[in-house]
């Protein structure tokens, strides 16, 4: 059963470095936060650390207009990119599909079933064929055909 508890979710990478979880663990736990959720993983091949951790946001006491300030030397201290979302806010995302419907079929079914907390708005196809796809699902379509001499240019 999922909380009515607002959460915020934490996503970092940075070089692989022993303390990392102990240190992320322990600021979230220093400022009153419960975590409700962690994955991590380490790109061995790339000594790269990523961590993806979902905390409460009921009694924690830094405000999110204050997060980035109060992380900053934490992650400084790792080399840490990171990103903060709130479990209120709705991301907006756009799919880009070949011509297999399957994939798009699966998204946008599970987005309406409500199991993404993300609007959908645009479908971008080099071919037509998810066009009446995008239509039954209420979805923009954008059809930008791919030929020999224009493909580097409209891949970018």
């Amino acid at each position: 059963m999922k909380s009515d508890i607002p959460t915020a979710v934490l996503l970092l990478h940075c070089p692989d470095q022993k303390g990392l979880v102990a240190a992320v663990s322990d600021f979230i736990f220093r400022n009153n936060g419960n975590i409700v959720h962690a994955d991590q993983h380490t790109d061995f091949e790339k000594g790269v650390f990523l961590q993806r951790i979902e905390f409460e946001l009921k009694d924690f006491l830094i405000p999110h207009n204050e997060f980035a300030e109060a992380f900053h030397p934490l992650a400084k201290r790792f080399q840490m990119t990171w990103t903060l979302r709130l479990s209120g806010s709705v991301p907006r995302v756009a799919i880009f599909a070949g011509k297999e419907a399957h994939c798009v079929y699966d998204l946008l079914s599970r987005w309406r079933m409500g199991e993404f907390k993300a609007e959908f708005p645009l479908l971008i196809s080099n071919h037509n064929d998810l066009k009446p796809v995008a239509e039954q699902f209420g979805t923009a379509f954008c059809h930008f055909p791919i030929q020999p001499d224009n493909k580097t240019a409209q891949e970018s």
